[in-house]
């Protein structure tokens, strides 16, 4: 099952179970292919990281910026910046401790 289906499974309100839609007819989503105007409107915007990975997989260009680690969107501060301000530390430090490790390795 994918995470887009998980997600369809929990939140939406016309999901009936089994893969059955309660309008009369299997689930979209469960059934491979197709659109759902429903969860496309109301149920997939309630999580913005697997909204961007549905618009994504169906082809559409995003507006915004998204955060290459978290997928959460965010406001560009210049244009070579690639992490939303949390991420933007940890991904510091990591390549702060990655180039210590690298030099510690060369100097003894």
């Amino acid at each position: 099952m994918t995470e887009l289906q998980r997600f369809i499974e929990k939140t939406c309100a016309t999901y009936g179970g089994n893969g059955q839609c309660l309008l009369d007819r299997p689930c979209i989503y469960f059934k491979g292919s197709g659109r759902c105007s429903y969860a496309e409107n109301a149920v997939i915007p309630g999580d913005a990281k697997i909204e961007r990975k549905y618009r994504l997989e169906r082809g559409a260009k995003l507006a915004g910026d998204y955060c290459e680690s978290c997928q959460s969107p965010y406001k560009r501060k210049s244009n070579r910046q690639k992490y939303c301000p949390p991420c933007s530390k940890e991904e510091e430090r990591k390549k702060k401790n990655y180039r210590n490790r690298k030099y510690r390795m060369t100097v003894s």
